[in-house]
């Protein structure tokens, strides 16, 4: 290739090359005076004297039309020598078609450098420069140093002429980008006739391994241009500590609690036996199974809550930064307010499953710490159940580890999931009328704030597409089976905490 100048008189700016960088483009001057026949003349004549062979193109860029003289154009015809035009801005282009039409070339309209070169990818670097396909991908080597043309809006992507697959990915470059070209016609003004733009389908991004950069690579993803939801995030482990996974929010809650632990100075004696008192009361309470404090000062109470009343004894004794709550699958069974919020978090994991998942691959995603799958205790209560939970949580986050896999079944699509469920607290006690007593204990020192957290851990198995119902009725706690779903453990949680409660019942 070489760039030509003229105007009545002019030549090459360099001699032919294949070298990008040796080519050299002096500034072009609008000028009167500039001859289009002459140019196009010597560039017919110059291809001719060079014996270029079958790869000799004309290529003319111009702002108007222009006229050609029939000498030239016999030239090129006989040579063999298509000329194309590329039209910049829009006029009648009836004598440009007509000048391409006789020489084997065409016409083009474009407005940018972009479109230009998206035009070129038309004529085909293979017209230009030859066939040669180093890496063996199906796009030529000029075509790979070039970019490749990858949307109707001239998006280029660069890839590597000597590697099939550039980013190493584990899939080719002709496997993330089409090789056949896309046409998208662009309907003509001023009475001009129809231009076309042409571009690479793009699959995935062949010069980045991760193209959507969910942490997951091109070729063990479903969906490699689309990020999946931003409340998950992949993980390495599957046993992964919880605590990665612990919200953002409650470490905060936290810390900002425990900063005024023990901070207290009574202000007589009188005011400490108060509180050491109420600590007692607390604590008879927390032994007897009971937790609303108000049992014991108003008179009024539940019937047994056996998790409230650990997690109380735990707040009087404890100097721990975790607390497990190791009946949290009781919850997950017995009331509808987790129970739909189980629901609604493994209906969006199920989705960013099928968005992502490939056969034969195994995947491991966490909900990530900044995560917004809350549940509120506070909702609903009208059993004793629901009040031990709302006396142990009120407010909590959910989260999420899993290991999944992707198969075939007498050919429907299925996935099964290795799941920790978790449910995230921070458990402490407001600074108001109501609570102020069981405050004041931990700014006392006479108890201590902390975080708590339970796991739910099962496996769930489900044909591609299955949900769970988006609201759960206290009726319908004993369905633990959907349509398409299987859910391992949830039937057993559902007997197993029924079995503790009522026996908890009886013994109070």
């Amino acid at each position: 290739m070489s760039f030509l100048t003229y105007q009545n008189a002019g030549g090459m700016n360099t001699d032919f090359t294949s070298v990008k960088s040796a080519l050299k483009w002096d500034p072009i001057y609008y000028s009167r005076t500039a001859n289009a026949s002459y140019g196009i003349g010597l560039a017919a004549v110059i291809l001719n004297d060079e014996a270029m062979g079958y790869n000799s193109k004309i290529i003319f860029i111009t702002d108007s039309s222009v006229s050609v003289d029939s000498r030239f154009l016999k030239l090129a015809i006989n040579n063999k020598i298509p000329i194309y035009f590329f039209c910049i801005g829009d006029f009648n282009t009836a004598a440009l078609i007509g000048y391409a039409q006789l020489t084997g070339g065409k016409v083009y309209s474009a407005k940018t450098a972009a479109e230009i070169n998206q035009s070129c990818n038309e004529i085909g670097p293979k017209t230009f420069v030859g066939e040669t396909d180093t890496d063996g991908d199906g796009f030529t080597d000029i075509e790979e140093m070039s970019g490749l043309i990858v949307s109707s809006n001239c998006k280029i992507v660069n890839t590597d002429y000597m590697k099939a697959d550039t980013d190493d990915d584990g899939l080719d470059d002709n496997e993330e980008v089409d090789v056949e070209l896309t046409k998208v016609e662009v309907p003509g003004k001023q009475g001009n006739p129809s231009t076309f733009k042409y571009y690479h389908h793009m699959n995935s991004d062949p010069s980045k391994a991760d193209t959507d950069g969910d942490g997951i690579d091109d070729n063990k993803d479903n969906s490699p241009l689309k990020k999946f939801n931003k409340n998950f995030q992949t993980i390495d482990n599957y046993n992964l500590d919880f605590a990665n996974i612990y919200p953002t929010t409650y470490n905060e809650k936290f810390n900002e609690i425990n900063s005024i632990y023990g901070t207290g100075v009574f202000e007589n004696e009188t005011e400490r036996l108060k509180y050491e008192t109420i600590k007692s009361k607390v604590l008879l309470m927390g032994l007897g199974g009971y937790t609303n404090f108000s049992s014991l000062l108003n008179g009024y109470r539940w019937g047994a809550t056996p998790t409230a009343a650990d997690l109380l004894l735990h707040y009087l004794n404890n100097n721990d930064e975790f607390y497990c709550i190791d009946n949290f699958s009781y919850a997950v069974a017995l009331t509808t307010v987790q129970r739909n919020a189980y629901y609604n978090l493994l209906n969006d994991y199920m989705g960013l499953v099928e968005d992502t998942a490939i056969k034969g691959e195994s995947y491991i995603f966490s909900t990530t710490p900044e995560s917004k799958y809350t549940v509120s205790y506070y909702s609903r209560i009208s059993t004793s159940i629901e009040a031990d939970w709302y006396l142990s949580i009120g407010d909590a986050i959910n989260g999420l580890i899993s290991e999944v896999e992707c198969y075939d079944k007498d050919g429907d699509t299925y996935y099964i999931a290795k799941i920790r469920f978790y449910l995230f607290d921070c458990y402490k006690w407001s600074n108001d009328s109501s609570e102020g007593d069981l405050y004041n204990l931990h700014y006392y020192g006479l108890a201590h704030s902390f975080k708590d957290y339970g796991c739910y851990e099962t496996t769930v198995t489900w044909k591609q597409g299955s949900r769970y119902p988006n609201k759960l009725t206290e009726n319908e706690l004993m369905t633990t089976y959907f349509n398409g779903i299987v859910d391992s453990y949830l039937a057993n949680a559902y007997i197993e905490g029924y079995n503790y409660y009522n026996k908890i019942s009886a013994i109070m």
